[in-house]
């Protein structure tokens, strides 16, 4: 009986030290990021309207077009380059008042939600 329990001491040690445990890594991951610009070209008014919202603050940009830029703008292409270009331009905008945007421009901007603040901005 003593050696069944010995031998038995002797097998459960030797697997003991054979089984190896899986370490747990805990998995860092980055957090999701996200940004998105909303792009208007307002026939009225001859300008592209982009809108965009950084936490609280919604951004509506007016940015004038060349008179070349108000024919491409019909085109997939011809509004893809003008939406970069402007892309380009956001940083350089001015900050005005609401009064100094047209009416049908402001349509375009729409509003913020509750809690939220519109900003807007001119590019020349």
């Amino acid at each position: 009986m003593r050696i069944c329990f010995a031998l038995l001491c002797l097998v459960a040690t030797t697997f003991a030290s054979t089984t190896t445990h899986h370490p747990h890594h805990t998995h860092t991951h980055e957090p999701n990021e996200g940004e998105a610009f909303t792009f208007a070209y307002n026939g009225r008014s001859h300008d592209l309207v982009i809108k965009h919202r950084s936490g609280k603050n919604y951004m509506c940009y007016i940015a004038s077009l060349t008179d070349d830029e108000r024919h491409t703008v019909h085109t997939d292409g011809g509004m893809r380059a003008v939406e970069l270009r402007i892309l380009g331009l956001l940083s350089s905008s001015t900050v005005v008042e609401k009064t100094a945007i047209d009416q049908v421009n402001l349509k375009y901007c729409g509003h913020a939600p509750h809690n939220g603040t519109m900003i807007y901005h001119t590019i020349p």
